[in-house]
């Protein structure tokens, strides 16, 4: 398990690197984290502790969630695949181009 409560996150890589090696996630459900997480992950309140035990909890005793969310977790990563981002890198300049050509 890997928990990453956090109140401010540039984006949430951590989150990314560990659903990549099939752990299950404890994330913030504030900032860029439920974005990076997807489905693949449990998202808590980052200021209740009461909610980050409940989260680990949860995680630790209910198997069923445990894989499901670690599933998912292997689902969200190829949002972030090196092909995906560099072609949308590659889409975006091109929509940049056109524009600046057409002014």
């Amino acid at each position: 398990m890997v928990t990453l409560i956090s109140t401010k996150e540039g984006f949430g890589l951590p989150i990314v690197e560990a659903q990549a090696t099939g752990r299950s996630v404890v994330t913030s459900s504030t900032s860029s984290m439920p974005e990076v997480a997807g489905e693949g992950a449990i998202l808590v309140d980052p200021y209740s502790s009461r909610s980050i035990r409940d989260g680990i909890k949860t995680v630790i005793e209910n198997s069923e969630y445990r894989e499901a969310i670690i599933r998912k977790g292997f689902e969200n990563i190829g949002r972030f695949s090196p092909e995906k981002i560099a072609s949308q890198y590659a889409s975006l300049y091109r929509k940049l181009s056109i524009t600046k050509e057409s002014q």
